[in-house]
């Protein structure tokens, strides 16, 4: 099977089923102009492009990396980060009051063995900049996997509504990862039509 089966046949059929049970819409997210700069990229997926440049994003840059932003309502924002054919990642944003909570999930058996992980933001849901430092329960939860190098963990996420794009990065104690999603070019369910 090629990449492109790999990648757009499961996702086409994922967002067939998701249009038949309604897609989310843009008023079903909670108020600020953070979660509405990422409102109308509801319910596709887009590509992205690595800003950093070390060994590993280089890889990740010759196999793709996607993010399908797959639930958008009061409850918050989930999406899923792929690289090449790897759809272990899941990102999750949730109101807590007037602050974002961003969580990290990964399929069990994957990655260093740690999911859930992440921090909250304090900047208010206007800012279209959050950022994340690590929490209290990541830093035990890292502690415990011997991944002491995490600690000082930060994740930011970047919205720019003009520019339309999303920009994720985590600054940590050794080498940093940097991305940009381009939110004007979705891959919608018509360009999955007929893909060998």
């Amino acid at each position: 099977m090629s990449f492109r089966q790999a990648f757009f046949i499961p996702v086409a059929v994922s967002l067939a089923l998701a249009a038949c049970g309604g897609p989310s819409t843009p008023g079903q997210l909670p108020d600020g102009a953070f979660w509405q700069a990422i409102a109308p990229a509801c319910g596709d997926i887009y590509e992205g492009e690595m800003l950093s440049d070390e060994p590993m994003d280089r890889e990740w840059q010759n196999a793709g990396i996607f993010l399908e932003i797959t639930e958008c309502s009061g409850d918050g924002i989930e999406m899923v980060f792929q690289v090449g054919e790897d759809r272990s990642r899941s990102w999750r944003l949730t109101p807590v009051g007037n602050d974002i909570d961003f969580r990290i999930e990964r399929a069990e058996g994957t990655g260093p063995g740690v999911s859930g992980y992440g921090g909250v933001s304090s900047q208010g849901p206007d800012s279209l900049v959050q950022v994340f430092p690590i929490d209290a329960r990541t830093k035990e939860m890292f502690r415990q996997k011997g991944l002491m190098l995490a600690l000082e963990n930060v994740w930011t996420l970047e919205a720019d509504p003009e520019a339309e794009t999303l920009t994720y990065e985590v600054e940590r104690i050794a080498n940093g990862r940097r991305m940009r999603f381009d939110l004007s070019a979705p891959y919608r369910r018509e360009d999955m039509t007929g893909a060998d």
